[in-house]
Formats: C-alpha cells, sequence, structure tokens
C-alpha cells in the first residue's frame, strides 16, 4: 500500500510539473512555445491560447490536491483529447504522439486513483 500512495504521488507531481510549465508558456503569449504549437493558435486565437493555459494551470495545480486530483485528472484527459483532434487537423498524425503519451499516462493515474470517483458512481 505504501508504493501504491508513492507511485500516485511521483505521477502527480510529473504530470503536474508538465501541465503547470506548459500552462503558464502559454499564459506568457507563447513564450517558449514550439513553433507548430504557436501555428495552430494563430490559427484560432489568443483567447483559445489563453483558455488552455488557464486549465493545464487550474489542471496542474489541481493534481496536487488529493480532494479533487481525480477530477483535475478527468479534465487534463479531456484537454488531452482536444489537443490531439487539434494537432492531427493541422499538424499531422505524428505529431500528435506526445498528447497520446501524456493522455494514455493520465489514464493510467486516473486508474490507479479511482477509489477518488466515489461521488460519480450511481447509487442503488
Amino acid at each position: 500500500m505504501k508504493y501504491y500512495t508513492i507511485i500516485i504521488w511521483l505521477m502527480r507531481g510529473i504530470f503536474s510539473a508538465l501541465f503547470l510549465m506548459a500552462g503558464y508558456n502559454k499564459l506568457l503569449n507563447g513564450s517558449g512555445e514550439e513553433p507548430m504549437m504557436l501555428a495552430i493558435y494563430d490559427q484560432l486565437g489568443s483567447e483559445i491560447m489563453f483558455a488552455a493555459g488557464l486549465a493545464e494551470v487550474g489542471g496542474g495545480l489541481g493534481l496536487l490536491i488529493p480532494a479533487v486530483s481525480a477530477y483535475s485528472n478527468i479534465l487534463l484527459m479531456l484537454l488531452m483529447v482536444i489537443a490531439i483532434i487539434m494537432v492531427i487537423i493541422i499538424g499531422g498524425l505524428s505529431a500528435a504522439l506526445f498528447p497520446a503519451g501524456v493522455l494514455i499516462g493520465l489514464g493510467r493515474l486516473l486508474y490507479l486513483q479511482r477509489n477518488r470517483l466515489k461521488y460519480l458512481e450511481i447509487q442503488k
């Protein structure tokens, strides 16, 4: 049980750092973003980049709060699905490998902390 908790916290920390850095870059008008991502946000508008940055920062912070970590995980998984679709449409299939890997990792983290979703279960 102790190792299980350590693995969950390590995964939360890694994904939290990833999304906090990515969201922070988006909130600073893309300073540090990859050129392909900047091209995507040029087509969609800076408001979309700002909203994505807020969602990433909020989700990254939420992963560190045990009471809401599973729900933040769901938010970030939805964000990754949207990112995969956008990247495939604009950048091609091979560019979607990293967001797909992040989505798989977030899915694994959600599976490990599935007991935190007790409020979503259907009551008998």
